[in-house]
């Protein structure tokens, strides 16, 4: 009997709390549901980027600056660094604060000035791309050619940076905050706002116009990168075949130059055998004694003039040795940066693939977030915000490619262990 009470009271008491809930209230229950089934593997993806974006990119701007010596290669490395590690202090922040705030986002300068941000460096990024696939273009295909100095490379990269700029300024006037609403209950509608592209511009000609240039512009960034490096891997390709051809070639006239001189040795050989040694021919008019002097001196003569000779010729092989083995190297190490550049621009393309399928989408079917799951929305999440994995992958590549590059880094890890170490961070 007393837990059949107990039972009801504890029901009636259920039964006042929902009935005392306001729609503020529901709205808010609804937010954090939203938060926990559709941000949370965005939200832990994020903060994992921003850890290994802060700590990487610092680092490869630290070891690029002070152990690199100063060619374009490294402004252009340096460049993108600053870049990327710009963009992970405040997109991913922004990203973050948008998470947690959603559907009750009110300020609206901030979500300005932070889509601002993200565009203008993106943008940065996509043309400091190009201008190092152009410069890897006439390093590679064009060696004979006059190639970009360290200060047209800065240039370059400063120019990108304006052009980015003056390409991004409609978001300042066109996003903020968008009023929507949303479904909590049934029967219960409460008004949110998100930050997207405002309401005075929503579904206007300006902002379609916009989303459309933006694509195009992106798409033939990567249409640009990807001609380029095609024209790099074709060359490489050629010169690689010539190689195997040249050096197949050598190697035939290599064994017809030994075997030729197999055969004047042995030819050779049985002369003297039948004319017997110098000391036994006799020259006209001249005793035996001056006979055998003069064969002895001409005998010198000739040592030394052939040793001069194969010296001489020695030496020239040396030479011709060392000159080729060094293009050799030099070009095996134009080849090798310039695949970990290839490999960076791909990182570049796959991680914003699926943010242009999601902006195409928005353009073509404005409701479909609204008509997705939970599991839809998540999936939807992720890859919208899947572009941030660009800013942090390029320190992971170099590591793998750069054998230069991780021993810097383990003498970073050094340094700074031995210096907690000291201070007595770990307690030991």
């Amino acid at each position: 009997m007393t837990n059949i009470l107990s039972h009801n009271i504890t029901q009636m008491m259920d039964v006042n709390f929902t009935k005392k809930l306001t729609d503020e209230d529901k709205f808010q229950i609804y937010i954090d549901d939203v938060f926990g089934k559709v941000y949370i593997p965005s939200y832990i993806f994020i903060i994992l980027m921003l850890v290994l974006g802060c700590f990487g990119n610092t680092t490869v701007i630290y070891v690029f600056y002070s152990k690199w010596h100063k060619t374009t290669y490294r402004v252009f490395i340096i460049a993108l660094a600053i870049l990327d590690l710009v963009n992970v202090l405040v997109t991913v922040p922004s990203e973050l604060y948008l998470m947690q705030n959603a559907f009750k986002f009110s300020n609206e300068v901030f979500c300005k000035v932070s889509r601002f941000c993200t565009f203008t460096l993106n943008i940065s990024s996509a043309f400091t791309l190009i201008s190092i696939a152009g410069d890897r273009y006439f390093r590679v295909c064009r060696p004979l050619q006059k190639q970009l100095s360290v200060k047209k490379a800065k240039i370059i990269v400063l120019v990108g940076i304006i052009i980015a700029i003056v390409f991004a300024w409609p978001v300042l006037l066109m996003y903020g905050t968008r009023s929507i609403v949303v479904q909590v209950a049934p029967q219960i509608f409460v008004p949110g706002h998100i930050c997207m592209i405002n309401d005075a511009f929503k579904y206007t000609a300006y902002s379609l116009v916009f989303s459309a240039i933006t694509l195009i512009v992106m798409f033939s960034s990567d249409c640009i990168l990807i001609i380029l490096y095609s024209l790099i891997v074709v060359n490489i390709r050629r010169r690689v075949v010539f190689s195997l051809k040249t050096s197949r070639i050598k190697t035939q006239t290599d064994k017809k130059q030994r075997d030729k001189a197999a055969v004047e040795s042995k030819v050779q050989s049985d002369l003297l055998k039948s004319l017997g040694t110098p000391t036994d021919v006799e020259l006209k008019g001249y005793p035996q004694e001056k006979t055998n002097v003069i064969g002895m001196m001409d005998a010198t003569a000739y040592d030394k003039s052939e040793s001069s000779e194969n010296c001489t010729k020695s030496n020239s092989r040396e030479i011709i040795s060392n000159s080729s083995q060094n293009e050799k190297i030099q070009s095996e190490r134009v080849h090798k940066v310039t695949l970990m550049l290839f490999l960076v621009t791909v990182i570049f393309i796959l991680s914003f693939l699926p943010l242009y399928v999601i902006v195409f989408i928005r353009i073509v079917q404005p409701n479909h977030y609204n008509n997705l799951t939970f599991e839809g929305k998540a999936t939807y999440s992720f890859f919208q915000r899947s572009f941030i994995i660009n800013m942090c992958a390029n320190p992971v590549l170099y590591g793998f490619l750069s054998k230069k590059f991780r021993m810097e880094c383990g003498n970073v890890l050094k340094r700074l262990w031995n210096y907690f170490q000291n201070k007595n961070v770990f307690g030991t």
